[in-house]
């Protein structure tokens, strides 16, 4: 099955800022599939992500999707499509980070 995301990026600053997209697993299961970002047309492999933590303070594994420079006042929008693989679960987590 495939789901998408339909993500609007803006950037009302004035100065050019950089982000980071991230694909984790949920809580209680393992993900693994495929994800595509809309703006490079290419579908790329997920490795089995665990899910939770093994010890408190310690981070979920994740991905980098892509890293998406805009520049000042630029606005985008792209699709993310994630699709799992055999009884994986999906995604709970599309984590974005400004660097």
């Amino acid at each position: 099955m495939k789901y998408n995301l339909s993500v609007n990026l803006i950037n009302n600053t004035g100065a050019q800022k950089v982000v980071k997209i991230y694909l984790a697993a949920r809580g209680a299961a393992y993900y693994a599939g495929a994800v595509q970002w809309s703006g490079e047309g290419i579908t790329y492999r997920v490795p089995n992500l665990t899910a939770g933590a093994d010890t408190p303070g310690d981070k979920q594994p994740a991905v980098e999707v892509t890293t998406v420079t805009l520049a000042a006042g630029a606005n985008i929008t792209r699709t993310i499509t994630v699709s799992t693989a055999g009884a994986a679960s999906t995604p709970a987590l599309i984590d974005f980070q400004t660097i």
